[in-house]
């Protein structure tokens, strides 16, 4: 059975303006930026954890998978969560970790 990490929970979900342009570009959406906000904000609270990883500040960031769409944020302070991007569906984002991992595999040989 694959491991399953922790869903956390947050008091404060903030949502960046790149999320919400990423989030346009890669789901095409013509949501309005609210609509789109309410939604991001309802993936980090309802969506389940399917990666985690370090940011650059030693924060923990997970990703949420919540309707199909894949949405980064990352925890800052005990109870605060802040949207950073949207990856957009499920197999697009799962192409573009392959993509990542196969550039920083190709720097480090």
């Amino acid at each position: 059975m694959p491991f399953t990490p922790p869903t956390p929970s947050f008091e404060t979900i903030i949502v960046t303006p790149h999320a919400v342009m990423r989030y346009r570009e890669r789901v095409e959406d013509c949501s309005t930026d609210e609509e789109i906000a309410e939604f991001l904000t309802a993936a980090v609270l309802y969506g389940k954890v399917v990666h985690t990883k370090t940011g650059h500040k030693g924060n923990p960031q997970y990703v949420f998978k919540y309707q199909g769409i894949e949405v980064l944020a990352a925890k800052e302070g005990s109870d605060k969560a802040v949207v950073v991007t949207c990856y957009g569906d499920s197999q697009y984002a799962r192409w573009y970790r392959r993509q990542s991992y196969c550039i920083r595999r190709a720097f480090c040989a």
